[in-house]
């Protein structure tokens, strides 16, 4: 069982995100091998407001990432 796997079972975690440096071709390959999906959604629609400041422009700035997104089957 992967982890979000068991986020889904034991928390009720319907979605993940992920957001690599749009350098990285090797991580966001991997990642959407590993069932994550490109979003063309802003990263404010998955986050809560309170979680904006700090994580809102990533760790790579404005356009230096790719939003992926993983979600689980209810």
């Amino acid at each position: 069982m992967s982890l979000g796997e068991f986020l889904n079972r034991n928390l009720g975690i319907s979605e993940l995100i992920m957001r690599p440096s749009v350098k990285n071709t090797r991580a966001v390959k991997a990642y959407i091998k590993a069932g994550f999906e490109k979003s063309n959604m802003s990263p404010d629609y998955y986050l809560l407001a309170e979680y904006m400041p700090l994580c809102g422009i990533g760790d790579y700035g404005i356009n230096g990432d790719v939003l992926l997104v993983k979600r689980f089957k209810p």
